[in-house]
């Protein structure tokens, strides 16, 4: 008994692994630009860089000093303010030929560990003549830092994403916003390089995540996800149905009377409808057609389908009298000739 329980133990743990849906993010960074800021912080502490140059015109070589200056940021808990000192306390130096006309530019970019950039700022500025000599403007060393154009978020499994942009009433903007995913193989990890412009949109977007599921076949799966809040996944609605079309330009017909009557006309402008008539055997068919107008059918075009080369075979129909014709067994499509009938296309 004890060994049978075993096995019985064994087979439910199989059923349930493989009756498991593949993991995904519950929540991302995007539901507010706060939280992809907060992201990009934290990206920042952990391996990330520093980076810093002041150029002038004519590119020289500083004679003393250097003009670019690259740290690293290792924090437990990385924060603005480390950022910011580690930026302010390397020195920069400049070498320019006209000091009253040359213009310069300082820059600052923080990058991640793999080098995508994170956060960047700079000004532009001449040299101001002072007592003490060219010197750089106290309002040049300050400018702002701003979040990057693209964050990147790593997602298990995540092999391309987009963003559905809603107009003010809930109506979706085509076509979508596709957003960058490198996908390690490898490792199964996608890097998703979020635009910030979209982070917190709210209701007027969405971010679709596509998921591989590498232990379900390389099934593909979409995780909708809120642009508001906690960047939670959004419930979706499924449901499936089957269409009922309707292939207007194409009618039954049934012998012994293939008639085509009130073809719909305005001012003697419409379209004729293929007929389409099946025989189970020989017979004799009667042929006519006329519009709600009254225009009348003057020949007939018929194409026995049921051999592939066959060709339409014409038949006058004289003042638009109904003919009789004897068809073998087949399917035949039947084309009506009214010369009273003007083509929409036409008008």
């Amino acid at each position: 008994m004890q060994k049978i329980n075993q096995l019985l133990a064994v087979a439910l743990l199989a059923v349930a692994l493989t009756s498991t849906t593949y993991a995904y993010e519950k929540t991302l960074p995007v539901g507010s630009r706060a939280k992809l800021t907060s992201h990009a912080i934290l990206l920042a502490g952990h391996g990330g860089r520093i980076y810093g140059w002041l150029g002038a015109q004519g590119n020289l070589q500083p004679t003393n000093g250097s003009d670019f200056f690259s740290v690293e940021y290792n924090s437990p808990a990385p924060k603005k303010v480390e950022i910011l000192d580690l930026m302010a306390s390397q020195p920069l130096s400049y070498r320019v030929i006209k000091p009253e006309t040359d213009w310069l530019n300082m820059s600052t970019s923080c990058q991640d560990a793999e080098g995508h950039e994170l956060f960047y700022g700079g000004s532009g500025f001449y040299l101001e003549a002072t007592p003490n000599g060219w010197q750089v403007p106290e309002q040049a060393r300050q400018f702002d830092i701003v979040l990057a154009y693209q964050i990147p978020i790593k997602i298990k499994g995540a092999i391309r994403a987009r963003i559905l942009v809603r107009d003010d009433d809930g109506n979706a903007r085509f076509p979508d916003v596709q957003l960058n995913v490198d996908y390690d193989n490898g490792n199964d990890i996608g890097t998703m390089f979020m635009l910030s412009q979209y982070a917190g949109l709210g209701s007027r977007g969405q971010l679709i995540v596509t998921y591989r599921e590498k232990a379900n076949g390389m099934r593909e799966t979409e995780i909708v996800y809120g642009l508001s809040g906690d960047g939670e996944v959004i419930r979706t609605t499924d449901g499936s149905t089957t269409m009922k079309p309707n292939m207007p330009g194409i009618v039954p017909l049934t012998a012994p009377k293939a008639y085509i009557l009130g073809i719909p006309s305005k001012n003697h402008i419409g379209t004729v409808p293929l007929g389409e008539l099946p025989l189970a055997e020989q017979s004799e068919v009667i042929l006519y057609a006329e519009t709600t107008e009254g225009d009348l059918a003057t020949s007939v075009s018929i194409l026995n389908t049921t051999n592939f080369t066959a060709e339409w075979s014409n038949f006058e129909m004289p003042g638009g009298a109904p003919i009789v014709i004897t068809l073998d067994p087949g399917l035949y499509h039947v084309d009506y000739n009214v010369p009273g009938l003007r083509s929409p296309a036409n008008n």
